[in-house]
C-alpha cells in the first residue's frame, strides 16, 4: 500500500523537489493545478467511453525513469491516482505517495466532504497549459527530447 499524504504534506514534499503528478484529464489540469505539476492522465475518453490512457506507462517512465524516486500522485478525489499508483507499484515504482484528498477533496460514501483538497486548502494554483502538461510531454517524447527540458523551461518561469 502506498503512503498517503495530505495536500499540505504533498506541498511540503514538492517544495523539497519531489514531483507532483496530476493524473486528471488535460481539461481538469488546465483549469487549475499546483505550480510545476506534471500532467499524465490516467484515463482518456474515447468514443464516449473512459479507458486507461494507452500511453500512460510509456510517458510516466519517460518522465520518471528512477523507480526509487519519491513521486506524489493526485487526481480530483483520489480514485484515479489510487488506481495509477497501484499499477505503477506493480511496475516497480517504490516510493509513490498518494494524495487521497486530491484537487477537490475526499468524500465519504454519501458524498460528504471528509478532507479538503489542494484547492480548498488555499495552496498555490497555476492555470492553463504548462511545460509539464500532457501535450508538451507527448511532443518531447515523440521527438526524442528528454523530460528534463520541461524542468529547464519551468525553472525559467518561476
Amino acid at each position: 500500500m502506498e503512503p498517503k499524504v495530505s495536500p499540505q504534506e504533498a506541498y511540503a514534499l514538492a517544495q523539497e523537489g519531489h514531483p507532483l503528478v496530476d493524473v486528471r484529464s488535460v481539461a481538469e489540469y488546465e483549469a487549475g493545478h499546483p505550480p510545476g505539476a506534471w500532467n499524465i492522465p490516467w484515463i482518456h475518453m474515447d468514443r464516449g467511453e473512459s479507458e486507461v490512457n494507452s500511453r500512460f506507462f510509456e510517458l510516466f517512465e519517460h518522465c520518471f525513469p528512477d523507480r526509487r524516486a519519491k513521486i506524489i500522485l493526485f487526481c480530483q478525489s483520489g480514485r484515479r491516482s489510487h488506481e495509477a499508483a497501484m499499477a505503477l507499484r506493480a511496475r516497480g515504482y517504490e516510493a509513490l505517495f498518494e494524495m487521497p484528498a486530491g484537487w477537490g477533496g475526499r468524500r465519504d460514501a454519501f458524498g460528504r466532504l471528509i478532507e479538503r483538497g489542494w484547492e480548498a486548502e488555499g495552496l498555490p494554483i497555476e492555470r492553463g497549459p504548462s511545460e509539464r502538461g500532457w501535450s508538451k510531454i507527448l511532443f518531447r517524447k515523440d521527438h526524442g527530447l528528454a523530460a528534463e527540458e520541461a524542468d529547464k523551461e519551468a525553472e525559467k518561469r518561476h
